[in-house]
């Protein structure tokens, strides 16, 4: 495991942030890397356990940051159907093999396997790759839900489509919709 300088942490803020989700904050450090904070433990279960799968993003645990875990991984591009057809015709039929899936807030990962095996339209090394990120995360939680919209899947530098954060921890999806409540609470009774 790598380790951050602290002169290297001045760089995690709001001008080289590059994107913001209800869990993370990306910061490009490099024209070809970023860094991934976050409270999320699907991250630590795709790095941890989902290396070497084509479609999954690799990343790397540096540090802990105050309550963020911190992750390094590649720059990919963003899903585009004129700039990456390819990956866009993937990502559409990803989508249409799990629509009924994705609404569920507890996905049965069994279901999603089946559904995706049974996808014609999908490369092998796709189908192992989310195989692979469901089998894991169910036996890893029960915890995690299913995110399939265009902002989780990127393409890599070759036209490859990547998984980058379609499951997330339900636990803490609760935790930030419970904060976000009591705060707008807070502020509607302070007026």
């Amino acid at each position: 495991m790598s380790y951050w300088t602290k002169e290297d942490h001045i760089k995690l803020d709001k001008h080289n942030m590059i994107g913001k989700g209800l869990f993370s904050k990306v910061f490009k450090v490099s024209e070809n890397e970023v860094v991934i904070l976050t409270n999320d433990n699907a991250k630590e279960c795709m790095s941890c356990f989902c290396q070497g799968y084509k479609h999954i993003p690799r990343m790397e645990r540096i540090e802990d940051i105050g309550e963020f875990q911190a992750y390094k991984m590649p720059l990919y591009n963003k899903l585009t159907k004129k700039n990456f057809p390819k990956a866009w015709k993937e990502y559409v039929e990803i989508n249409k093999a799990l629509k009924y899936l994705r609404l569920e807030k507890w996905t049965c990962f069994a279901a999603c396997i089946k559904a995706i095996q049974d996808n014609e339209n999908l490369s092998e090394s796709l189908k192992e790759s989310l195989s692979g990120l469901f089998d894991m995360m169910a036996s890893y939680t029960d915890e995690i839900f299913l995110d399939l919209a265009k902002r989780n899947f990127m393409v890599d530098h070759e036209g490859i489509l990547i998984l980058t954060d379609i499951v997330g921890s339900s636990h803490e999806l609760e935790k930030q919709w419970s904060q976000r409540i009591k705060n707008k609470k807070a502020s509607r009774f302070s007026m």
